[in-house]
């Protein structure tokens, strides 16, 4: 184990190791309610704020990395925390971000997370790197996913029993390095061409960054159809079950799916989108493998969409799609 963090310099900040001297910053960042509204806690008073930041040294002393001091280099001014968290009972290995309050709004935040991402992603030869953020935390997701990272899934934190999501990046399967390069939900219409596009390609893996973005972390994905025993099944999904199964299915398979109907009907909300697809094996292909309906229900949470609910069957002998059904409305 290392005793000493080694400094990690951006083009605005340095990252260091906490000293005595930035305690007393320290104690007011952690004393500001809208600091710490997310965090799984109260404001801390001055001893709580002492034991953490005797806590992050020592958890440099035991593991070998932990939070760094983030500096603002062209006036040596403390400007919060950021850095690697792993303690025991953690669900991963973790960057994470706090910042003072005076420090928001600068992309100061963005600025140190991407260099302890880099870092951990490459000299630290992590495989895997989380962030754990509260749902309501806008800002946070945002920085998560301008850093690389995209939503997996969603946990608690140990010991406070406060719900936070999972986003997540891998060194074998990176994610999207800029919010542009994921697509974008603001409407229903781009949440439905970011789902087929996500699915859709030559033989090998799919853009799963993407999937994973457009899914909310608690639906489901439902496969329906009929069994040799002429009785119906029905094979319920998480996001990441549905993944390994398509990662196996699809690795030597060119697979298209082509929506080529759609209905979409709001409440609030919430939505519910009926769509008819073809599966092709090439997207100009006449003669699809088959057509089949998804329902995809979504729901609004004041900035974008998420699907909530997949849930598809296709054609088969004594079953065909409804032709009212092939007219284009919302399409």
């Amino acid at each position: 184990m290392i005793s000493a963090a080694p400094i990690l310099d951006t083009p605005r900040l340095r990252l260091r190791q906490f000293r005595e001297s930035d305690f007393e910053a320290y104690a007011e960042l952690c004393a500001d309610p809208e600091v710490m509204k997310y965090l799984g806690s109260e404001p801390w008073n001055r001893t709580d704020s002492w034991r953490h930041l005797a806590a992050m040294l020592g958890h440099w002393q035991l593991r070998g990395f932990g939070l760094y001091a983030v500096e603002v280099r062209e006036t040596g001014q403390f400007a919060g925390r950021v850095g690697f968290i792993q303690p025991e009972g953690w669900p991963g290995f973790e960057v994470g971000w706090t910042l003072a309050r005076p420090m928001w709004g600068n992309g100061y935040a963005t600025e140190a997370a991407r260099a302890c991402l880099e870092h951990a992603l490459g000299p630290m030869q992590q495989q895997r790197v989380i962030s754990l953020i509260h749902p309501d935390n806008h800002a946070s997701r945002k920085v998560a996913e301008r850093i690389g990272e995209t939503l997996s899934g969603h946990t608690e934190l140990p010991g406070v029993d406060v719900p936070v999501q999972v986003y997540a990046a891998s060194a074998t399967a990176p994610s999207p390095s800029t919010q542009d390069d994921l697509p974008s939900c603001a409407t229903i219409e781009q949440t439905m061409d970011a789902l087929y596009r996500s699915i859709s390609g030559p033989a090998g893996p799919r853009d799963w960054p993407a999937e994973r973005y457009i899914f909310h972390p608690d639906a489901r994905l439902m496969r329906t159809g009929m069994g040799a025993d002429g009785r119906p099944w029905i094979k319920p999904m998480t996001v990441e079950g549905y993944i390994q199964d398509a990662t196996v299915a699809l690795a030597e398979v060119d697979f298209y799916e082509i929506e080529i109907a759609r209905r979409i009907d709001r409440f609030g909300n919430v939505a519910q989108v009926r769509s008819v697809y073809e599966a092709r094996h090439h997207p100009d292909d006449t003669n699809p493998e088959r057509r089949g309906v998804n329902v995809v229900h979504l729901y609004h949470d004041g900035e974008r969409w998420w699907i909530v609910n997949l849930l598809w069957d296709n054609e088969r002998a004594g079953l065909s799609i409804p032709e009212p059904w092939l007219a284009n409305p919302d399409r």
